[in-house]
C-alpha cells in the first residue's frame, strides 16, 4: 500500500491466526527463502478440496500465495454471512495476491475458505487495521513507495509486469521495487518500533558492499557475498533479508540510513518490516518527512518577514534622524527679526526729567487730603534734584534698521504668511516704543509739578506747671518734666524716590 499513514500488518502462513487443520484437507509447509517468511502453507491432496480460516482485527485482508494452473474457483464466507462463490485466473501471475476481501467493519473477522483444488498456497496475508484494532505482537511492513522512506539520488522503478513461470517465482510486494546502482545513493527510513527488516531482490553472481546506520551512529557495513545460481546463470533471489536489527528501544522514532559504496551493484529494496511500539493504529507517530515545498516556503514566508520588518526598523531610523536634523537645521525667523528691533530697541536714549517750567499750567494732584496752603518750607537740596548745569539737549533716537539688511540667507525665499507676520511684529514693537517714551515725558513733568504738602506749626507748651496747656505734670523735685523732642512730618513733594538727607528745622529749636 502507498497511503501515507495507513498501517499494514504483516501476517505470515506461519502465524497462529491461520487455521489449517479443519476439515479433511492435506496441508504441507515447504521452506525456501524465496517465500516471505522462509515457509509457505500448500494444499497437496489431489483427491480432496482444501479448505483453511484465518482471523484477524481488521477491515481489509488480502491473502498472497499461488494457485493452480488454469482457471479455479473456490468458495468464501466472511463471518457468519452466507458463502460466495471467487474465482482467480492463474495466468495473471503464478505467484501473487489472489484473494482480497471487501471493507469490513472495525474489530475480529473470520474469513473461511473452501472447495481449494490442489495447487493452492498460502506465503502470507496483509491486514489494514482499524483504528482501535491490536496490531501487536505483529510487524508492521512498509512497501518501498510509502512516502515514509526517502530516496537520494537516481533510483529506478522498474514495473514488474506479470508472467506466467513454471516455477511459481514470487514476484516483488506490490509488484515494485526500487533499484539503485550509482555510489552515494541513499535511503531514508523512519520507523516507530523495536526492531527493522529490510528485504529485497539479490542478483546471485554480483558482490555489493552498502553502509548501514542507524541513528546516526556507528556506519555497519555489510559485504553481500557472490552466490552462484544452480544453473549456472544469474538469478534473483526474491524476498532476500538486505539488514535486521532487534532490540532497540521501544519508545522512540528511529532513523536507519543506507548508503551504496560502489558503483555497478543493483542495490533492490521491495519491503521492510519493524515491529511497531505503538498498540494500534491511532497511536501511530507521523513518520511522514517533512515536505521540502512546505520547507521552502516556510524559508521564503520567513525572509520576507525578516526583511520587511528590518525595512520598517531603517525607516524609523533614518526618519527620526531626518527630523532631529531638520529641527537643528531649521531657522528661526521670529528670534532674528526680534534680535535686530531689540537691538535697535536698545540705541534709543531714555526719557530724561523735564524742568519745572515744563508746562503751562500745574497739573491737577491726584491726592485725596484737603486743599491746604500752609507756608511752604525749604527743602534742602538733594542729591535727586536736578543739576543747575544745563545738559545738552538729548540725542535724537537712531532709526530703527530695516529688516533687509537682517534676512538670514535661507529666509530670502520666506513664505509670504511668514513675511507679513514679521512685518505686523515690527509694527507693534515701533508703536510700544513710542508710546514708552510719551509715557516717561508725562511722568517727569508731573515730578516737576507736584503740589507741595502744607506745613505743620507746633505749639510750645508753658514751663508753667500749672498751665492748662503743659501736659507734663512737675517732678516732686520741681524741675521741669521731660518732653520728648517734636519731629515735624516731612513733606512729600516728590511721587519718586524718597528723599536722602533732607534737614528739618524744628521750630522748639
Amino acid at each position: 500500500m502507498t497511503e501515507n499513514q495507513d498501517v499494514i500488518v504483516f501476517y505470515d502462513d506461519s502465524d497462529v491466526a491461520f487455521d489449517f487443520t479443519s476439515g479433511t484437507s492435506d496441508w504441507v509447509v515447504e521452506s525456501d527463502s524465496k517465500w516471505a517468511g522462509g515457509t509457505r502453507t500448500v494444499h497437496a491432496s489431489d483427491t480432496r478440496t482444501g479448505e483453511f480460516s484465518v482471523t484477524f482485527q481488521g477491515t481489509v485482508a488480502i491473502l498472497t500465495g499461488s494457485v493452480p494452473e488454469g482457471t479455479s474457483n473456490y468458495m468464501v464466507q466472511i463471518d457468519n454471512d452466507a458463502p460466495s462463490t471467487v474465482s482467480v485466473n492463474a495466468f495473471i501471475s503464478p505467484h501473487r495476491a489472489w484473494y482480497q476481501s471487501p471493507i469490513l467493519s472495525d474489530g475480529e473477522h473470520t474469513i473461511r475458505f473452501m472447495q481449494l483444488l490442489s495447487g493452492f498456497a498460502v506465503d502470507y496475508a496483509t491486514i489494514t487495521p482499524g483504528p482501535e484494532d491490536t496490531i501487536r505482537p505483529r510487524s508492521v511492513l512498509v512497501d518501498n513507495l510509502s512516502p515514509e522512506i526517502v530516496y537520494t539520488g537516481p533510483w529506478a522503478v522498474p514495473k514488474i509486469k506479470p508472467s506466467v513461470n513454471s516455477r511459481q517465482v514470487p514476484v516483488p510486494y506490490e509488484d515494485s521495487v526500487h533499484v539503485g546502482s550509482t555510489r552515494g545513493n541513499k535511503i531514508a527510513i523512519s520507523f516507530a518500533g523495536s526492531s527493522i527488516e529490510l528485504f529485497g531482490q539479490l542478483q546471485l553472481g554480483r558482490p555489493m558492499s552498502v553502509n548501514f546506520t542507524l541513528d546516526n551512529g556507528v556506519p555497519e557495513t555489510i559485504i553481500f557475498p557472490t552466490i552462484s545460481a544452480a544453473n549456472g546463470s544469474d538469478e534473483t533471489m526474491p524476498n532476500f533479508p538486505l539488514y535486521s536489527r532487534r532490540d532497540l528501544p521501544g519508545v522512540a522514532v528511529h532513523n536507519l540510513e543506507v548508503v551504496l559504496l560502489e558503483d555497478g551493484q543493483d542495490f533492490a529494496l521491495d519491503y521492510c518490516m519493524y515491529e511497531p511500539n505503538f498498540a494500534n493504529a491511532k497511536y501511530k507517530p507521523n513518520l511522514l518527512p517533512p515536505n521540502p515545498l512546505s520547507v521552502k516556503l516556510q524559508a521564503v514566508v520567513g525572509a520576507v518577514v525578516a526583511s520587511l520588518f528590518l525595512l520598517l526598523v531603517c525607516f524609523v531610523f533614518f526618519f527620526k534622524r531626518w527630523r532631529r536634523n531638520r529641527r537643528i537645521r531649521k531657522p528661526r525667523s521670529t528670534d532674528v527679526s526680534m534680535s535686530v528691533e531689540l537691538g535697535s530697541f536698545a540705541q534709543l536714549p531714555m526719557p530724561r526729567r523735564a524742568p519745572p517750567n515744563a508746562f503751562a499750567s500745574a497739573p491737577i494732584s491726584r491726592s485725596t487730603r484737603p486743599n491746604l496752603t500752609p507756608t511752604p518750607f525749604e527743602i534742602p537740596d538733594s542729591e535727586w534734584l536736578e543739576p543747575t548745569t544745563p545738559r545738552a539737549s538729548p540725542e535724537k533716537p537712531a532709526p530703527l534698521l530695516p529688516l533687509e539688511g537682517f534676512q538670514h540667507p535661507s529666509e530670502r525665499h520666506r513664505p509670504m504668511h511668514t513675511t507679513h507676520q514679521i512685518d505686523e511684529l515690527y509694527r507693534v514693537v515701533t508703536m510700544l516704543s513710542e508710546e514708552t517714551q510719551r509715557l516717561k515725558g508725562q511722568l517727569g513733568e508731573r515730578r516737576d509739578s507736584a503740589v507741595l504738602p502744607p506745613s505743620y506749626e507746633e505749639s510750645v507748651p508753658s514751663d508753667d506747671p500749672n498751665s492748662p496747656q503743659n501736659p507734663y505734670p512737675p517732678s516732686p523735685s520741681g524741675k521741669l518734666p521731660y518732653r520728648p523732642p517734636t519731629v515735624p512730618p516731612s513733606a512729600i513733594t516728590n511721587f519718586s524716590r524718597p528723599l536722602k538727607h533732607s534737614t528739618f528745622i524744628s521750630s522748639s529749636s
